[in-house]
């Protein structure tokens, strides 16, 4: 059923990162980092696609674990939160820009 599948959301290159879990408005959003070889870290510049089609660029200027402790830098496969932005909805795709 490639049809049913929405092309936006589609891991295809190797600038992909991770992808959105959950956002709470006004406060956070929860990041799934996916990549190993791009980690999301402070002050990186990313490409951030929704599932509605818009794209968004912007810095990472904090980013903490799930515990709301700053970390420099994402693990493989771990939760992390970064700040609120206003467009970004559960299942947007981050990419390196």
């Amino acid at each position: 059923f490639p049809k049913l599948k929405n092309y936006r959301l589609l891991r295809s290159d190797e600038s992909y990162i991770g992808e959105v879990v959950d956002v709470v408005k006004g406060e956070y959003i929860v990041f799934l980092q996916r990549s190993r070889s791009n980690l999301l870290s402070r002050h990186m510049q990313v490409h951030c696609s929704t599932p509605e089609g818009k794209d968004l660029k912007f810095e990472i200027k904090n980013l903490q674990n799930l515990d709301k402790i700053d970390i420099e830098q994402a693990a493989e496969d771990q939760l992390v939160l970064i700040p609120y932005r206003k467009t970004v909805v559960p299942k947007s795709v981050f990419n390196l820009v």
